[in-house]
């Protein structure tokens, strides 16, 4: 699976939103974390085959700075990885 994947708004305020188009089923891993490694948020994602979307919000708490989100498939595999800008 080679997911087109995008990530918005950079940089972000209080919530980022992800979008993935997959051509299959798979469960999938979403994480968030920050440059010392600390995982933010941890999403389980089932993604279905063509547009999914998910938002993590209240993310207004954490520190201005740069944040790493990917996605891991079941075997731990990165599928995808962008760093995004926290205003």
């Amino acid at each position: 699976m080679n997911p087109v994947i995008n990530a918005f708004p950079n940089p972000f305020l209080s919530c980022i939103t992800i979008e993935v188009e997959s051509d299959q089923e798979q469960h999938n891993i979403l994480r968030l974390f920050g440059k010392n490694g600390a995982f933010i948020k941890i999403l389980s994602w089932r993604l279905q085959k063509g547009k999914n979307i998910a938002v993590l919000n209240n993310l207004e708490q954490i520190d201005t700075g740069t944040y790493t989100i990917d996605i891991v498939d079941q075997s731990a595999t990165v599928l995808h990885q962008t760093n995004l800008e926290k205003k």
